[in-house]
């Protein structure tokens, strides 16, 4: 793991810390009226405190990357809109148990939601979508 991407409800110490017990990046906007504060694990968040100050926050963000956060929960969101009424963790008919079976689904939704996560998973990895 090389980032961690959060909103500023993560902007605290122990996540901070837990970011960088696993030596990864915090990319994490500071509260508006923050500052810099002492110790290794607010590294990442004192850089971004005091670019912010420089450049302004949503230049900070642009230059961050932080835009790939609302990307990867707009995928998420999809994927569940696709698949929440078909996948279920686990089936039980009589007696049988069964992880991750579609039910209900027809071939041609399948299909279609099967092309719908290759656009999405194109679109995230900055591929160009091609049918």
């Amino acid at each position: 793991m090389a980032e961690v991407l959060g909103d500023g409800a993560y902007d605290f110490q122990d996540c901070y810390r837990a970011i960088r017990e696993r030596d990864a990046r915090a990319v994490i906007p500071p509260k508006r009226r923050a500052r810099v504060r002492d110790g290794p694990e607010f590294r990442d968040r004192d850089a971004a405190v005091l670019r912010g100050r420089e450049v302004g926050r949503d230049e900070w963000k642009k230059e961050a990357g932080y835009h790939r956060r609302s990307l990867a929960e707009t995928a998420m969101m999809r994927v569940k809109a696709i698949f929440s009424d078909k996948l279920k963790a686990r089936v039980e008919e009589a007696g049988d148990r069964t992880s991750g079976q579609v039910r209900g689904a027809e071939p041609d939704d399948e299909l279609r939601d099967a092309t719908e996560l290759r656009r999405l998973s194109q679109r995230m990895s900055g591929e160009r979508y091609e049918p």
